[in-house]
Parts: structure tokens; sequence; C-alpha cells
């Protein structure tokens, strides 16, 4: 079950991914907008794996200790928030940063500037390639998990 959490603005993307796990006939429930942050505390503490861009959600997930936290960035807080210190990620957050920023040899070039890059520029096979790479599973040929480009 795929639970897509956000605020009041996000819930009309949230019908979008729903009808888009339909298709694939993956049952989801939207609640963007319908949670408390108590309400999210609690869904997060029950996942299985989070994919998420740099919100609330990560650190909640971080202080919950919870495994299989996909970050999604812009660089917007990079080396502020992001990436965790390697004392605290415990194996289980892994960044996924935008390609201007990841194909940086000099990432630290990027550290304490707000980012104007494009989160949307960060495609759908880049986080499919790190999910694959920290845990290798078996995908199916359409997997809808990775069909929605926007991750606002």
């Amino acid at each position: 079950n795929i639970v897509i959490c956000g605020g009041n603005e996000d819930f009309k993307e949230g019908q979008y991914i729903q009808k888009k796990l339909t298709y694939y006939n993956i049952k989801s429930t939207n609640l963007c907008g319908k949670t408390s942050l108590f309400d999210l505390v609690q869904i997060l503490d029950n996942m299985n794996f989070l994919i998420s861009n740099e919100t609330s959600a990560v650190h909640i997930a971080m202080s919950l200790q919870c495994s299989k936290i996909f970050v999604i960035s812009n660089g917007n807080h990079l080396y502020r928030f992001a990436p965790y210190p390697k004392g605290l990620k415990r194996n289980s957050y892994h960044l996924i940063l935008h390609p201007t920023i990841q194909n940086n040899s000099d990432k630290s070039y990027f550290s304490g500037k707000a980012s104007t890059l494009n989160i949307n520029e960060i495609d759908v096979s880049m986080v499919e390639k790190k999910i694959l790479e920290k845990y290798p599973i078996k995908l199916a040929t359409a997997s809808p998990i990775f069909c929605y480009n926007t991750w606002r």
C-alpha cells in the first residue's frame, strides 16, 4: 500500500499519482491535506520505504530510525540538512541530488547557496537507479512507483 502525503496544495497532485498507480493495479491512499503532524509521525513510524524531497517527513523518519529513506534534492539545503552526518545515517538515508550537483566534482561549490535548480530535472530513472543500487530488488517492467516526475 502506498500512502501519499502532503499539504492541501498537493491534493490534486496526489490524485494524479493515485490515478497512475490505479492503472498498474496498485492501491494507494491520498492523504494530502488530511493529516496532522502527529498523523504523519504515525504513518512514517509504520512505513517500509520513503521517497521524499527535503521536507520534515525526512527528519521525522530519521528520528524514528526508519529504514530506506530516499531524499530528492535540488541542493537547496546542501550541507545544512543534507546529507546527514555519517554517524546519524544508520545506512538508511540516501540522497539523490540534481544532476548539475551530482556531476560536479566540487559539490562544496553549492554549499550555503539558495538553489535555483529545478527539482523536476531529477529524472525518475535517477531515483530508480539509487534505490536499486542500495537495495537490489526485482522491479516490475513498468514499476509505477517510479513513473511520476514531480517532486514538489
